[in-house]
């Protein structure tokens, strides 16, 4: 793992809340490798007797992707109050909850939902925000989280990455994942681990690149 980015594990709040107060942090659109992820599994999901949740909601753009998709039950946690706030108010009926670092960082510490809730987790932006410890003890809980075979979709920081540094939220902690990096952390936690990489130059700005990759997994 390339921690370059990486510095001490800081109120991770304070960036986020910033974000989420600019206009450009309102995204309405849902990103295509996720639809495309869960429109292939949508024939085994049902998703009108399946349950999801979303794992740093944000925006919310993934919220209303679930709900166009008809799960029948959607969750989510996030760890801007400014973002929870602005979620609840667009989808009064989601359980959405406000996490604090400690909820995700502490060794004791459980998110609040039963085990086996959930038939899709979706973490799409979030892990590699992470300490090592925090990130580990997330995945933990969603193996705990999610019923058996559930499925597990989120994205890594791709160590192509060159854009981080330039953005909004560079005083947030970061971690960049090797292919390697990737299927061994996720590999710990999950079954069938597969991976997808996206890639791409910001307009006008093309020595810099944003890149993730993208996977599914099973629960072991």
């Amino acid at each position: 793992m390339d921690a370059r980015y990486g510095r001490l594990f800081v109120n991770l709040r304070t960036p986020w809340n910033r974000h989420y107060q600019t206009e450009k942090s309102r995204q309405l659109y849902p990103d295509e490798n996720l639809v495309r992820l869960l429109a292939a599994a949508r024939s085994e999901l049902n998703p009108e007797n399946a349950s999801a949740l979303d794992y740093g909601f944000g925006s919310g753009r993934h919220l209303q992707l679930l709900h166009e998709m008809r799960f029948g039950r959607i969750a989510g946690c996030e760890i801007s109050d400014v973002a929870c706030e602005q979620g609840r108010q667009s989808f009064p009926e989601m359980d959405l909850r406000l996490v604090t670092e400690a909820d995700i960082n502490e060794a004791d510490s459980k998110l609040p939902f039963d085990d086996e809730s959930f038939d899709v987790i979706v973490c799409w932006g979030v892990l590699h925000y992470l300490s090592d410890s925090g990130r580990i003890r997330l995945l933990e809980e969603f193996a705990r989280l999610l019923t058996s075979p559930g499925l597990f979709v989120g994205t890594l920081r791709s160590n192509r990455d060159t854009h981080f540094a330039h953005s909004d939220v560079s005083d947030a902690s970061m971690t960049l994942f090797s292919e390697e990096d990737a299927r061994t952390l996720l590999g710990r936690f999950f079954k069938d681990v597969e991976l997808g990489h996206m890639e791409r130059t910001p307009i006008g700005k093309l020595d810099q690149r944003i890149a993730h990759w993208f996977f599914r997994a099973r629960r072991s």
